[in-house]
């Protein structure tokens, strides 16, 4: 009894303390109803594109830094934002086949916040910068190295020619979708001037002792507080003001802006609350508490069971929005294909056969979710909706562990069988976050495993990423999150990237698969493209590298006082498209 009473005197002076917060931060010039209050579950690495790895970083940085082109986060349509219109594209013979080359224009009234052109020299200076080694952040550059060639009219500084290597279904969202940074702000000193983007995609340290010393001095500069915490410069619609760690982070609408009026052209260049507030709350009672009492304006994120309880508050008291959009993302149980026994087919279909996903949708996720049967998520275009989701069959299951010659040969309970001459058990270690959703979706299998003979020992871990990379893992719950463009399997589930350093977590190799993913990655008609998805996620179906779960809906709660537009972009809304009624 007092522990409860001591937990609920916390939470409220948890709630108390956070309203303070909140308060305190609304006490600016600006007008209250002037205001977005967004509430972070987790405060932000750093606010810089290159460098940041959090996707709270992400959601912040979007109003402050602008790429040329992006997706209409609801049309899922590429659309320009710094550029005059999508670039023209055109193949032509390289050295190794046929390459790619893109001409791009940026719009002549596009202007830095101190009245500079946005040129191609900005964009230049941005892709030379993500190819620094010692840039602490590479995920930039392995995309930005397909790129061979970028030049910039002399005559036009606007005008940019960017080649790519090959064919490449995502060669425009590579040239042209990551975010610009203004040179003369991030590079003052001109360093980048002297270094060509040739130079900097075939930098080997030991070539040049000087140029060496020169990017180690630069990224020693870059990679620090000052331009992730205190310069914090774009084109957006937003400029950064204020982060206050552990309490909040203050973006401004800016009152001159290249973009202002021009609304129509993308909807990361609206404008709605003159000052958006990111309020950081780790704990979900006191952000629920704040956002009842008005103290927050939007909530995301939310778990499914506190999801149901705000929805029986909100038919009582109202004042509330609350909405399920489906977001670009699903789980999934991990297989290590590469262990003696889960390399087995069978072995793995009958694991399937061992998790009654529908009860798990019901049970964990409230019913608020879309069951998947492969790495595509439902709401791609291509998403193979004929294939059957796989059922809870135990029965089953043990036939096709029967047929694989599993038996309990010894009478311990617990299926066995030699394979090339040793001894292998049914026995495996299912690595977990220490989240609850994970830790409850391993205890599900491993109930029913049980019964047919399998033990599956739960191993809860802080971070389960670094060992699921390694291979360190039998099997594992894995969150995997998609863009809003064409996916590419090739990073996941190629063989190319079955060694060390790759992202073939699962150790899948198949050779139809691998022909197929290959054919993928240069084919621009959307019809074989189609054609060409179904077919993988057909052999993924079949042979099962892993279990597919669901892909859950985000749960959202907005005061009604606003209009908010959903979206299947994480986190499923738009705070910039947000506007009071």
């Amino acid at each position: 009894m007092r522990r409860s009473y001591i937990k609920s005197y916390k939470l409220v002076l948890l709630a108390l303390c956070s309203i303070f917060l909140i308060q305190c931060v609304s006490d600016e010039v600006v007008n209250e109803s002037d205001i977005l209050r967004i509430r972070l579950s987790s405060e932000p690495d750093r606010l810089n594109p290159i460098l940041s790895r959090q996707g709270t970083a992400v959601q912040i940085e979007r109003f402050i830094f602008s790429p040329l082109l992006d997706y209409n986060p609801f049309t899922m349509e590429l659309e320009p934002i710094l550029l005059e219109s999508r670039p023209d594209i055109e193949f032509i013979d390289g050295e190794a086949g046929s390459d790619t080359r893109m001409e791009m224009v940026i719009r002549d009234d596009a202007y830095w916040d101190d009245g500079s052109p946005i040129t191609g020299l900005d964009y230049l200076f941005s892709m030379k910068m993500a190819l620094n080694p010692y840039v602490a952040n590479q995920s930039w550059a392995n995309y930005i190295s397909k790129i061979t060639s970028i030049s910039v009219d002399s005559l036009d500084q606007r005008s940019i020619t960017v080649v790519l290597s090959g064919k490449y279904i995502l060669s425009e969202e590579i040239a042209g979708g990551f975010q610009v940074y203004p040179r003369h702000i991030y590079d003052p000193q001109g360093v980048y001037d002297s270094i060509s983007y040739m130079k900097c995609l075939n930098y080997r340290p030991d070539a040049d002792p000087s140029l060496d010393t020169q990017l180690r001095e630069y990224a020693e500069i870059f990679n620090s507080d000052r331009y992730s915490r205190e310069i914090v410069q774009g084109s957006g619609p937003y400029e950064f003001v204020e982060w206050v760690s552990g309490q909040h982070i203050v973006l401004q609408k800016k009152a001159e802006w290249w973009g202002k009026g021009k609304t129509d052209l993308h909807p990361f260049l609206r404008t709605g609350a003159d000052q958006l507030h990111y309020l950081i709350i780790p704990d979900n009672q006191t952000a629920l508490t704040a956002l009842k009492d008005g103290q927050l304006d939007v909530v995301s994120s939310i778990s499914p069971e506190d999801f149901t309880d705000l929805q029986r508050y909100n038919d009582e008291n109202g004042g509330l929005e609350l909405l399920t959009p489906p977001v670009l993302q699903y789980y999934a149980i991990a297989y290590n294909n590469g262990h003696p026994v889960l390399s087995r087919v069978k072995v793995r279909q009958a694991l399937s056969r061992l998790m009654d996903v529908d009860e798990l949708i019901e049970q964990l996720f409230y019913g608020m979710g879309l069951r998947v049967q492969g790495p595509v998520h439902p709401t791609k275009p291509y998403y193979n909706e004929l294939l059957t989701p796989i059922p809870f069959e135990p029965v089953k299951a043990k036939e096709l562990l029967t047929e694989d010659g599993w038996r309990d040969s010894d009478g311990d309970g617990v299926l066995d069988q030699v394979i090339n001459g040793k001894m292998e058990r049914m026995e495996f270690s299912f690595l977990t976050s220490r989240s609850k959703l994970s830790q409850d979706v391993a205890i599900l299998l491993a109930e029913n495993a049980a019964d047919a003979g399998i033990t599956i020992e739960i191993t809860p871990v802080d971070n389960t990423s670094p060992r699921v990379a390694a291979g360190d893992y039998d099997l594992s719950t894995v969150a995997i999150r998609q863009s809003p463009g064409i996916t590419d399997p090739y990073s996941n589930w190629h063989s190319d990237n079955l060694e060390a350093g790759g992202n073939n977590f699962t150790k899948f190799s198949n050779p139809e698969a691998d022909s197929i993913m290959d054919e993928l990655r240069i084919t621009l008609d959307p019809v074989k493209i189609d054609q060409l998805m179904r077919q993988f996620q057909q052999i993924i179906y079949d042979k099962q590298p892993a279990l597919f779960l669901v892909a859950p809906k985000t749960r959202l709660a907005v005061r009604d006082v606003f209009e908010v537009s959903e979206s299947i972009v994480r986190p499923g809304y738009f705070e910039n498209t947000i506007i009071r009624k």
